[in-house]
This record gives structure tokens, sequence and C-alpha cells, in this order.
């Protein structure tokens, strides 16, 4: 078969615009033989396995699909199997595993079955012959590389050759979508107005609205058929096989407006192809989504619900927070009294040794009054027997000397204690006596606690319904209650196994957690408050979203079946 042949030059154009094609062969049948008209291939392919396909699919009144390997072979009748005995093109692919890619190359292919029939029909009968003119502007058409150049071309070419002033290329890719103005014939003329596009358009939108109203239903997964309105005065508008609509729109002509129609729907086969083939797979698969709207919608939809519930993302606990002293000292009532002034109260800071408050000592001090007179007396009634040489009355008087000084040493001992000092620096945290002054006090009453300032540790109390997700490690944020916008890291350090009862909730257990990497522009006080979040790991968000009714559900369902 010559190089140049009708078959060979239609798949010269065809298959650089298909997707994914490696191979592809025009055979006619004659018997059971099969001949090959023409064919293309990248390099390594291999003629004899798509003629060995064809003897198979000759048979086949449609397309046939088959997949060898890692190759998918695909027939399609070009012409009825009682003219020039059967033709049918046969390409190969690499494997194509989703039916949506294999419908596009079908698609594809049955555009192309129309430009091949439009080009088999109006072939010249012999060689050297002059090309017709639809032939010649498809191969124009196709020899130029960039699209909008291309339109340009056709249109221009197409007005010459119907002598028509002006014609423009109209297309709308699908009902929804807004129609435009691909190219004019005369543009530099046209595209100077800002209104003239506008009224093309106007002027399009009932034949196109027409196109599409007597587009008829398809059955899902099946193909439209390239097909005209009825209508004589919209038969310049033409659908294609991907839903999309071309029309021209030409002033009178010298030649029919039959002879214009007859030309232009034999033109829009080869436009679509090529529309096609430029589309990126993102603009198909708008495409595919705008032609069948509700279905893929839906299942688009559905689709993004499962992926996005499938997503893994950071599952955090939640929890009340509170920051806490490393070491918390009480300073309690030494003995039963009264209060005598404070110096202090809660949120102060003192310094180790500072006086926070005196209790009443002058009951105390009246017992140090008058011992200290008994020893006085006793002293000098001891001196009194040494000079008497009484040994017996000294000893005596020694022993009553020895325990008042006794008694004397527990008082001042007491004294001392009514102070309240504060044991080390730090801040105090409960306890406010400067409006209790005169108030009575037990022995062992709690009056004030104190922190070390600076040293603090950090208080969670978790819902018992997440115990089972900590771990000691692991980390987290706080945002206290008084600075709202700055997060703290925390680690988890310790998990009590003692729970501590609310009422109207569940029980909550204490974790402890330690402070990491404090600004030092930062001014904490223990008893501050938040909320914290800790780090239990990644999971799905449809687990997020739904454990906790799922575990509420199971519980439910144990407590009531027998």
């Amino acid at each position: 078969m010559a190089p140049n042949s009708l078959a060979s030059q239609w798949l010269q154009r065809l298959c650089p615009m298909l997707p994914k094609i490696d191979e592809a062969l025009v055979v006619v049948m004659r018997g059971r033989e099969a001949g090959a008209l023409g064919h293309w291939a990248k390099p390594g392919g291999d003629e004899q396995a798509l003629l060995r396909f064809a003897q198979l699919a000759a048979n086949s009144p449609s397309e046939r699909f088959v997949q060898r390997g890692d190759r998918d072979f695909f027939a399609l009748p070009l012409t009825s199997k009682g003219d020039d005995g059967g033709e049918f093109v046969v390409v190969a692919t690499t494997h194509l595993a989703e039916a949506k890619a294999r419908d596009s190359l079908a698609k594809f292919l049955k555009a192309g079955a129309v430009w091949y029939q439009l080009l088999k029909h109006n072939a010249p009968a012999a060689v050297g012959a002059a090309q017709p003119p639809i032939a010649e502007l498809i191969a124009e058409f196709i020899a130029i590389d960039r699209l909008p150049s291309a339109h340009t071309v056709l249109v221009s070419r197409l007005a010459k050759q119907v002598r028509c002033d002006q014609i423009a290329l109209v297309y709308q890719p699908n009902r929804s979508a807004k129609a435009r103005v691909l190219a004019i014939s005369d543009a530099a003329k046209v595209w100077q107005q800002a209104d003239a596009v506008q009224g093309l358009l106007l002027q399009a939108k009932p034949a196109l609205a027409q196109a599409f109203d007597a587009q008829s239903p398809v059955a899902d997964g099946s193909d439209r058929d390239v097909r005209s309105p009825s209508t004589d005065d919209d038969a310049l508008a033409v659908l294609d096989h991907w839903g999309g609509c071309w029309y021209l729109l030409a002033d009178d002509g010298q030649a029919a407006p039959a002879e214009i129609a007859s030309l232009w729907q034999a033109l829009v086969p080869v436009l679509a192809l090529r529309q096609q083939a430029s589309l990126s797979p993102l603009a198909k698969a708008r495409g595919l989504i705008n032609r069948h709207k509700p279905r893929y919608w839906l299942w688009l939809s559905l689709a993004a619900v499962i992926v996005l519930l499938a997503l893994p993302m950071d599952y955090r606990i939640s929890a009340q927070a509170e920051l806490e002293g490393i070491t918390q000292r009480a300073v309690v009532a030494p003995a039963d009294g009264f209060v005598r002034s404070s110096f202090f109260r809660a949120g102060d800071i003192v310094n180790k040794g500072d006086l926070i408050a005196q209790l009443d000592d002058d009951e105390l001090k009246l017992e140090q009054k008058q011992i200290g007179n008994e020893i006085a007396e006793l002293d000098r009634q001891y001196r009194q027997a040494l000079v008497d040489s009484d040994l017996s009355q000294s000893r005596v008087v020694k022993s009553q000397l020895a325990q008042s000084q006794a008694q004397l040493d527990i008082i001042e001992h007491r004294l001392g204690r009514t102070q309240l000092i504060a044991p080390f620096a730090g801040v105090i945290i409960q306890g406010d006596l400067t409006r209790s002054e005169g108030a009575p006090v037990d022995k062992g009453q709690v009056l004030f606690e104190i922190a070390p300032a600076g040293e603090f540790r950090l208080v969670l109390l978790v819902d018992e319904r997440n115990m089972a997700h900590l771990t000691p490690g692991s980390a987290g944020d706080l945002y206290l209650n008084t600075q709202p916008g700055q997060g703290l890291g925390f680690v988890v350090e310790r998990i009590a196994h003692v729970a501590e009862a609310h009422a109207g909730g569940p029980q909550k257990y204490r974790v402890e957690a330690t402070l990491s990497d404090l600004p030092a522009e930062l001014v904490l006080q223990p008893g501050m408050q938040g909320v914290a979040k800790v780090d239990a790991g990644r999971r799905n968000l449809i687990w997020v979203l739904l454990h906790r009714p799922w575990h509420w559900l199971v519980l439910k369902w144990w407590a009531i079946t027998p």
C-alpha cells in the first residue's frame, strides 16, 4: 500500500490527536483475508498483531475491544460491510484500566470515522487529480499547530469559498456553558468593535438553544451521534460526539444554503476532534461532569465526602487545666488563738523569712512574765539554801528551778510561733487575713499556702472516656484564659489512677504535665486556668466524628441485652 494513500494520510492526521495510541491500521476485508490500506505506528509497532485482531473483529457489526497482556486492541467499522468489502480501523494502545478512557477513545474514533467517510467520498478519482474543496480545507486546518490560528484560517478560507462577506465560528461546550466566538473571517474589523462580538452571540443564541433542545436523550454510557436540527434555518448548528454545539454564522453568500450546510456539517467532526485533543485532562473532566450533571455531581459529591472522611488528621484530647506550684507549703495556726495583724495576702510575692502575719501573744507574754518571776524567786531560795548549807533544800529548789525554766522555754517557743514566717521565696496562692484581725483561729487551721515563684506543674482533668488514648510522654498545647492568643507546650509526666468525681458529669482523672519552652517575658501565676489539648496520634476524620457515639451505642446495647 502506497504511503500516500487516503487511509495513510487520514491516520497520519488522526493518530497524533488521539490519547495513548501506539499503533493504528485501516483494514479492508476481502473474504476471510484482511488487507491493510494504511498504517501508522510508533517505533516498535507490530502490524501483524493488528491484522490478526482485525480478522477476529471482522464479523462484529460495531466496535470491539480486547485486552491482551499489557496492550488493548480496539476495532471500529468505517464503512458498511458490503461497501468495498467493509473497512474498519484497528488501533492498539497501552492498557487502559478505566472504562472512561476506553469510552473517550471510542468517541474520538467515531468522530474520526465521519471524517474518513467524508474524505473518501470527496477523494479525486485519479492520481494527481486536484483535491476537492472540502479536502483542501481539512488539510489546511490540520496543518496549523495553534488551534486559534487554525480556526481563523478555516473560516477565512470558507468565507472565500462560499463567497460570504463574513463568517463567524461559535462554539458552546454544553447547554449550561457560555457560548464563545472562536474565530471571525474579517476579525481585523470586528474585534475593534466591542458590541459586535456580543451581537454575534445574541444572533447565534436561538440556533444553539434549538440544537440542544432537539438533542435526543441517550442512555447512560452510550455515545451521541453527530446530528443537526431539522429546521433549515438552524441547519448550521451541529452537535458533536461530546455534546458540544458548533454554529456557523454566515451572511448570505453566493453558494446555496444547503451546500453551505452540507459543507459545514462535514467539517464539524474534524473541528470537534481537534478541540477535544487540545483540552487539558481537567477541562475534559469538567466537560464530562457538565454533560451529566445530576448523576456525576451526586457521585462526585459522595466520593469527595468519602475521601474527606478517610483523610487522617491529628486527634487531640481536650481537658480543663490549671497551673500549680511544683511544691506548695501550708502555713498553719500553731495553737488556738486570735489574729493580731496580717501583712500579706493571696497573690503577694514574699521572700524567705518575711513576716506574713502575727497572732495574738498577750496571754503567752503574761505567762512568760509570771514564770520569769517564779524563776527569780526560786533562784533566790536556791542561793539562800547554799548559804545555809541546807543541801536537801537546795536540791528541791534546784529541781523546781529547772522545771520552771523548761516551762519558760516552751512559752518562748510558742511566742516565736505566733509570728507566721515565709518558709521560702514564692507567691501566696491562698489566704487573706487582712480583714480578719481579731478573728479566732484553731490549732492546725491552714491560714496561707505558698508556692515557689516561676516553678509550675500543669494539672489536667481528663474525661475517663479519653484515658485509653493517653500515655506518659504525650505532648500537647495549653491556652490559658488570661492569654488565649499564646499557646504553651507541655509533656505529660504522670497519670493518676484515682478518679475524681464531678457532679453532673463523667468522672475525671488527674494528669500531671510539665511545661516546656516558656517565653522569658511570660508571667504565670499558680491557679491560672485554661484549656489543654493532648496529642493522641492520627485518626481518620470519620473515627474522630463517630467514635464517641459508637461507643455510647455499644454500651447501651450491652446494657439492654440479656
